[in-house]
């Protein structure tokens, strides 16, 4: 498996992002609270005020102090109050990442305050410093894990970690964010915040850029001793609901961006001085790419080769111990290991193209769902990167071989329209990725049916198209293979609960060349049912909604809190049932009726035409946005409902005496087209079988031929009625009784 792109964007954030926290010496402080604590706890508004969050942080506050050589010292003071049980459990321990590379840790201390007022503090042996959680990641990234002791309901907690940078980064440069929100690691809870201030302490008349995101605190300035102090502060911060499918949570937070680099030049300077010395074309390297690229006979394929290679080839494994994670290895190296992270593989990939005169850079990115980078400050506060190729008078490509699913030359759906600094060495370069278009990312379901006997043989065949094919690769990759053909299986009873599974098929899940494909072979049986006289098909959406999407299970509509996010990507959903009758004497005597909704927010459309004697039911989904706002979620869940409620069809078969009567109509239709009682009579024929259409058609034809014909005119408005074109229809009938025609 190539990787697992959350931990790997976990490790890549925390090495790129200036808010790291360091290695941990576990020392702790006897006595009571803080006295700002005690001032909060007075001071604070009723706990009535909160509702149900369960926990409130009364006080979140960073404070940073940047040295002249760029070295700096932040503290984090936290105090909070318990307000139920599942928030006792939940705040019961603190973890906080840090890269132990870069800097050294005190944790102050962490205590408890009692509703009896009885103070405990935290146990030296209640603190440690863990590895993170990962699979084949070796790296500098630790977690301060900490137990906040006696937590129970009404209880105050406090604690403080001091954080010693004795490493910069970037040489005399510093950069930190700063979130007002708490975060607990590991647990899907944001709770409401009282007050939170980050306070900026820099030497007088050093210059530094910053910003606020989702907040409009601008910080008070305090001049003292040669050095400025700013301090942005917001009150009274909403928890944010944890929701499901709601928008990534980084976009929501309150956060502030400081940053001493004086441009993204400084930015490109430091990182073209970590990729430059490493992308350097070997002897093996060369041959290597010479060898790969031998059968090519394009630039494309050049690239192609050289993408499936390092894709298939080279494993995902984060081996960054005492390197900070920000360094990739040398092309040689990587060569010989087989194996690298996000950095490591890029510069592997630009080294062999420099092999056969490709020209191509790293770039920067904040992959899907991680917050877009803040271009107007400074700071690389990336966590991935991938490969940007310019190609003068054709597409620039975007590649990313770290995707074990991606095809060539698309980008996985996480890079996609999304933000990338481009490291060129010329002062770098913001370019927005590639995005897919509609009808690049689909998700079909098609039946074809076949009578045997008192059997109809079945095979449904699932296929997933760009993102949506690289969605359920992941997904299924992930899964033991009993589970995959349980999830295939369970589509079946979606389709019909009495089918008979008979065989499972899936395509190559390693091959990233081969789109997602599922077979699925099943029987019906209807034993007993002769002599048979008519047959019928039914089904509805709900087989491709539940597969590919999430939406025949939507949350109820009642006190959403967040947007709902439908997908991440542009998709469209299809589905096909090509409905063969049980035998050739066989016709179509019930068609299904065509439907059409289309609103601001979905699109839903069905159609069967005839194929021969066979008959083929399409469906077909487009949600037109991909994040509903929370205001109109309930019509979004109406337009579902609604969507549900038009797929149903039913198509029946009946013996062949319907059809000849139909070709003998025709027959007369085509031997005397002006005849308006042959046209009457044919479309009388197709509006018994749901053909609305062509009776509209033949009707209006004969009612030029004979306007003064009533009855015409009656079933002319019954199609009209028929395609939803109701006023039209009403004036006809409204015609049919002045002519007096009474059905």
């Amino acid at each position: 498996m190539k990787k697992l792109r959350n931990i790997v964007y976990l490790v890549a954030i925390l090495f790129f992002l200036g808010i790291a926290l360091p290695l941990v010496d576990a020392r702790v402080e006897a006595g009571n609270l803080t006295s700002e604590a005690d001032q909060l706890i007075r001071e604070a508004p009723s706990i009535s005020n909160y509702g149900d969050t369960g926990a409130v942080v009364l006080l979140k506050e960073g404070r940073m102090t940047a040295g002249k050589n760029a070295v700096h010292r932040t503290t984090i003071h936290v105090v909070g109050k318990i307000l139920d049980e599942k928030a006792a459990s939940d705040y019961g321990e603190i973890s906080r990442y840090f890269n132990s590379y870069y800097d050294d840790a005190t944790l102050d201390f962490a205590r408890t305050l009692k509703k009896d007022g009885k103070v405990i503090e935290v146990s030296k042996d209640a603190t440690q410093v863990k590895t993170p959680p990962g699979v084949r990641t070796y790296t500098d990234l630790r977690l301060l894990t900490f137990s906040l002791p006696a937590l129970e309901v009404e209880s105050v907690f406090e604690y403080q970690v001091t954080i010693k940078n004795r490493l910069p980064r970037i040489e005399n440069r510093w950069y930190q964010g700063f979130r007002f929100n708490h975060l607990l690691f590991g647990i899907s809870r944001i709770d409401p915040v009282y007050k939170s201030r980050f306070i900026l302490k820099v030497p007088e008349r050093k210059k530094f850029a910053y910003r606020v995101n989702n907040t409009e605190a601008s910080p008070t300035i305090k001049k003292e001793g040669g050095f400025v102090t700013y301090t942005w502060e917001v009150e009274n911060l909403p928890a944010i609901p944890i929701e499901g499918n709601m928008p990534p949570v980084a976009e929501m937070h309150p956060i502030v961006w400081v940053s001493s680099l004086k441009g993204w030049k400084e930015v490109d300077e430091w990182a073209t001085g970590l990729f430059s010395p490493k992308i350097a074309v070997t002897r093996e390297v060369k041959a290597k790419a010479k060898h790969i690229t031998r059968e090519a006979k394009t630039e494309k394929e050049k690239i192609q080769d050289i993408f499936y290679y390092i894709q298939s080839t080279i494993e995902y494994v984060a081996a960054d111990l005492l390197r900070g994670g920000q360094r990739p290895h040398p092309a040689n190296e990587i060569l010989k290991n087989q194996y690298g992270d996000c950095k490591d593989q890029v510069v592997l990939f630009l080294s062999m193209l420099k092999a056969i005169g490709i020209r191509g850079y790293p770039a920067f990115i904040n992959p899907y769902p991680i917050a877009e980078v803040n271009r107007e400050v400074p700071l690389p506060n990336f966590s991935h990167v991938i490969v940007y190729i310019p190609r003068k008078g054709r597409d620039d490509l975007w590649l990313d071989t770290t995707s074990g699913v991606t095809e060539f030359p698309y980008l996985h759906w996480t890079d996609q329209d999304r933000w990338a600094f481009v490291i060129n060495g010329k002062g770098g370069n913001f370019l927005k990725t590639p995005s897919s278009k509609l009808g690049d990312n689909q998700g079909i379901i098609r039946i074809h049916s076949k009578f045997k006997d008192e059997t109809l043989n079945c095979k449904m065949t699932v296929e997933g198209k760009g993102a949506m094919s690289d969605h359920m690769k992941s997904i299924m990759k992930s899964l033991p293979a009993f589970q995959q053909e349980q999830i295939i299986s369970g589509l079946v009873k979606t389709i019909d609960p009495n089918a008979q599974v008979r065989a499972i098929d899936f395509s190559d899940l390693d091959n990233p060349r081969l789109p997602f494909n599922a077979t699925a072979h099943f029987e019906l049986e209807f034993i007993g049912m002769e002599p048979m006289t008519s047959f019928s098909y039914s089904s509805n959406a709900l087989p491709m909604l539940s597969f590919f999407t999430e939406l025949n299970n939507l949350p109820s509509p009642e006190n959403r809190k967040n947007d709902y996010v439908v997908s991440p990507f542009k998709f469209k959903l299809v589905q096909e049932w090509f409905c063969s009758p049980p035998t050739k004497d066989f016709g179509v005597s019930i068609m299904p009726r065509e439907e059409l909704l289309d609103t601001d927010l979905v699109l839903f459309r069905t159609k069967y035409p005839e194929e021969g004697k066979s008959l083929r039911a399409r469906s077909e989904f487009v949600s037109k946005q991909n994040r509903i706002r929370k205001e109109k979620y309930r019509a979004f869940c109406q337009s579902i409902q609604e969507t549900l409620k038009k797929s149903q069809w039913q198509l029946v078969f009946k013996r062949s005496m319907i059809d000849r009567k139909g070709e003998e109509l025709e027959a007369k239709v085509g031997k005397r087209p002006q005849d308006a009682i042959a046209l009457l009579n044919l479309a009388k024929h197709h509006l018994t079988r749901g053909k609305y259409k062509e009776a509209k058609e033949l009707l209006e034809k004969a009612v030029i031929i004979a306007p003064e014909n009533g009855e015409i005119h009656y079933f002319l408005g019954l199609a009209l009625g028929y395609l939803d074109q109701y006023d039209e229809g009403k004036k006809k009938f409204e015609k049919a009784k002045e002519l007096g025609y009474e059905p």
